[in-house]
C-alpha cells in the first residue's frame, strides 16, 4: 500500500495522450495520479483533448476538469493514430506550445513530470520546470527516435539528426528519468545518462480493477453472443503499424483447419484497422473465427478479459520492439489470464521463466496456431498459467507498489535539488 511520504508535493504532469477513465487508452497516468493523491499529494495534469470521449463537453481552447481529484487542464489539440508524419509533428508542436501557456495558470509546482511519447513533451517540461525553479523528471515510454527510425517513419538524415538532438536535450535536462523497461533504461545509459539517476517503473497490473466483483464475463458474452461457448484469444489495444495485428488474422486462418471452434477477438482501432480487416477478409476468417469489435469504453474492458481464454500482445518483428512495456501484457496479469506474445525481450524472458503464458513465433502462423491449440487442449495447464499470471500481477507488478516507486523518484528529485541549493 502507498504510505504518505514526508514531503507533500504538487506534481505537474505533462501527458499529451491522457485518456480519462471513460475513454479507451493507457490508464497509467490516471492510475498513478489517483494513488499519489491518496498518498497526500496534489496532481495537476496538462493534456490534450484528443482522447476525451466525443460526448465530453469541450467548449474552450483550454478546458478544466476535476477527475477523481486530478486537476486536469485539457488544451484543444487533435491527434489520432491514423495521422501522417507531418500532421503528427504539427500536433506535437501545438501541444508543446499550448502546454507552456496553460502552465502559466498553475501555481506552486514542486516537480514537473514530462511523460513521453511524444518526445516533444520535453520542450514544455524543461521550460516550465525552469520557470518554477523545480526539478524535471522525464518518463520514457518508448525509445524515440529509435522506434520511428526502425520502422522507416523517419528517413530523412536531417530529421534523424534533429530527432536525436531532441532526445539528447530531453535527457540532458532531466534531473531523473523513469524508464518503462530494462531495455529502455539500457538505451538511455548508452547515450551517456548516469544509470544511478534512472529508475525502471514498468506498466502495472491494476488487479482491483480487473478482478472487481462487478467484472462479468457474462456481460461481455451477452453483448457478443457469437462468442458464447467458444474459447477465444483476445487482443485489446491499438491497431497501429508497430502492432502487426494482421498476424492474428493469419493465425486464425490456420486455426480453422486445426480447431474451427477457436475464435480470435480484436478490440480497438488505429491507423491499420482497415488493413487488418482486409487481411481477415482475404484469409476468409472475418466474422467467422476472427472478430473486430471496435473500441469499447474503458470500464467494459475488464469484462472482455474475464471472458477471454488467452490474452495476447503483438508487435512486428523488429528488435527495437523487444524493449516495449505493453499495457496488454500487464492487463492480462491483472485479469489472471494466460498471456501470449510473439516477440522477444524481457517480457519473453518472464514467460520462459514463469508459468504465465506462451510464446509464439513472429512469422509462422501455422506453428502459432498449433501452439495455441495444444494449450487449449490442456485445461489443467490453462488453469496453471492463469494462476501464475494472477500471482505475478499481484506480487511483481502491483499498481500500488509501482505508483509508490514512481513517487519515490519524484520526491528524491526534489530532495536532491534542495540539498544542492541549501
Amino acid at each position: 500500500m502507498i504510505t504518505i511520504l514526508r514531503l507533500a508535493m504538487h506534481i505537474l504532469l505533462l501527458r499529451q495522450h491522457f485518456a480519462p477513465p471513460s475513454a479507451a487508452g493507457s490508464g497509467r497516468p490516471y492510475e498513478m495520479a489517483t494513488r499519489w493523491i491518496k498518498a497526500g499529494h496534489r496532481v495537476t495534469l496538462i493534456t490534450s483533448t484528443a482522447k476525451f470521449p466525443a460526448e465530453t463537453e469541450l467548449n474552450q481552447k483550454v478546458n478544466h476538469f476535476d477527475i477523481d481529484g486530478i486537476q486536469v487542464v485539457a488544451v484543444d489539440v487533435k491527434y489520432h493514430n491514423s495521422y501522417g508524419f507531418l500532421r503528427r509533428i504539427w500536433s506535437f508542436m501545438s501541444f508543446a506550445k499550448q502546454c507552456v501557456n496553460a502552465a502559466k495558470q498553475v501555481k506552486d509546482v514542486d516537480v514537473v513530470l514530462g511523460s513521453s511519447t511524444p518526445l516533444t513533451v520535453a520542450l514544455p517540461a524543461v521550460k516550465i520546470a525552469k520557470r518554477f525553479g523545480c526539478p524535471m523528471v522525464f518518463e520514457v515510454r518508448d525509445l524515440w527516435p529509435e522506434m520511428p527510425i526502425a520502422v522507416g517513419a523517419l528517413r530523412s538524415p536531417l530529421l534523424k539528426y534533429v530527432a536525436r538532438k531532441l532526445e539528447q536535450y530531453a535527457y540532458r535536462n532531466s534531473d531523473r528519468i523513469i524508464a518503462l523497461s530494462p531495455g529502455m533504461a539500457s538505451g538511455i545509459v548508452a547515450l551517456g545518462y548516469p544509470e544511478r539517476r534512472i529508475t525502471v517503473v514498468p506498466n502495472s497490473s491494476d488487479v482491483e480493477r480487473f478482478r472487481h466483483e462487478s467484472v462479468s464475463a457474462a456481460h461481455f458474452l451477452q453483448r457478443f453472443p457469437m462468442l458464447e461457448g467458444r474459447p477465444f484469444v483476445l487482443y485489446a489495444g491499438t491497431l497501429g503499424k508497430l502492432n502487426g495485428v494482421e498476424y492474428l488474422a493469419e493465425i486464425a486462418h490456420e486455426m480453422k483447419s486445426i480447431n474451427p471452434k477457436v475464435a480470435f477477438v480484436v478490440l480497438g482501432d488505429g491507423a491499420r484497422s482497415e488493413i487488418v480487416r482486409r487481411v481477415a477478409r482475404r484469409c476468409e476468417v472475418l466474422d467467422d473465427n476472427f472478430f473486430m469489435l471496435g473500441s469499447l469504453p474503458k470500464q467494459d474492458i475488464p469484462d472482455a478479459f474475464a471472458a477471454a481464454t488467452i490474452c495476447c500482445s503483438l508487435f512486428v518483428n523488429i528488435p527495437e520492439m523487444n524493449k516495449n512495456s505493453a499495457n496488454k501484457f500487464f492487463d492480462a496479469l491483472a485479469a489472471a489470464k494466460p498471456i501470449m506474445i510473439n516477440y522477444q525481450g524481457w517480457q519473453a524472458r518472464l514467460i520462459e521463466g514463469n508459468d504465465i503464458g506462451i510464446h509464439v513465433p513472429a512469422k509462422d502462423p501455422i506453428e502459432s496456431a498449433r501452439r495455441i491449440s495444444r494449450l487449449l487442449d490442456e485445461p489443467a495447464r490453462l488453469v496453471q498459467l492463469s494462476q501464475g499470471a494472477g500471482k505475478m500481477g499481484v506480487e511483481r507488478f502491483s499498481v500500488d507498489e509501482l505508483s509508490a516507486r514512481a513517487l519515490d523518484v519524484l520526491e528524491m528529485s526534489i530532495k536532491v535539488q534542495r540539498e544542492k541549493t541549501a
